[in-house]
């Protein structure tokens, strides 16, 4: 099986400031060390970036596997708490929390969202790298869909003309068309209509 290999470049600018950038990636990245350590606030810190490491890394996984397992959701959000403790020998991420928030339309696919969402993190390239204590504390939200509903016009009905045919009457609009026999004898009326009913339904 090949390897896959990507580069990328840190350049010091000033003070514990620099620019990251990667092969094949236009835009570079402006970073700073954090606060805390004399660096820049507002600006990303290579802790940062080790917690959006990870946090992409899932959400990117878990697609993949939801695609595969054909699972569909609705929104997919992962929050990750990295905790940086000073351990013998300096500074490490002790800890790792990852809260993905995931949102999906049937109540009946929660047990099954949450298989997947620990399969995510037991795949996650990221998290299989470091040595960190990784603990997934996953949400399933269930959001009804509602159906949409289209109302339709109501039909036109101008001034109606009766015209007879056979022994059917129709009446006529520009908007509406509608056929309905008469019952002659029901109604007591003769077979055919006399000279001034038919005078009237011109």
């Amino acid at each position: 099986m090949p390897d896959y290999r990507y580069y990328t470049s840190a350049t010091w600018t000033e003070g514990r400031k620099g620019s990251v950038s990667a092969e094949g990636i236009a835009d570079p990245i402006r970073f700073s060390a954090p606060p805390e350590f004399m660096g820049e606030a507002g600006t990303w810190t290579p802790e940062h970036f080790f917690a959006a490491a990870i946090a992409s890394c899932f959400v990117t996984t878990f697609k993949a596997i939801a695609e595969f397992s054909k699972f569909e959701f609705l929104s997919l959000q992962a929050e990750v708490e990295a905790i940086l403790e000073k351990e013998q020998g300096g500074f490490s991420f002790a800890k790792v929390v990852v809260q993905p928030l995931l949102e999906i339309a049937a109540a009946s696919e929660q047990e099954r969202a949450l298989r997947l969402l620990e399969k995510a993190e037991r795949a996650c390239l990221i998290s299989r790298s470091v040595k960190s204590q990784i603990e997934l504390q996953p949400e399933v939200f269930v959001r009804a869909v509602e159906p949409t509903v289209v109302a339709l016009p109501e039909p036109k009905r101008a001034e109606l003309r009766t015209i007879r045919r056979g022994g059917m009457w129709r009446e006529k609009s520009s908007g509406l068309a509608s056929l309905c026999t008469v019952d002659h004898a029901a109604s007591g009326a003769n077979r055919y209509p006399s000279a001034a009913d038919a005078g009237r339904m011109e």
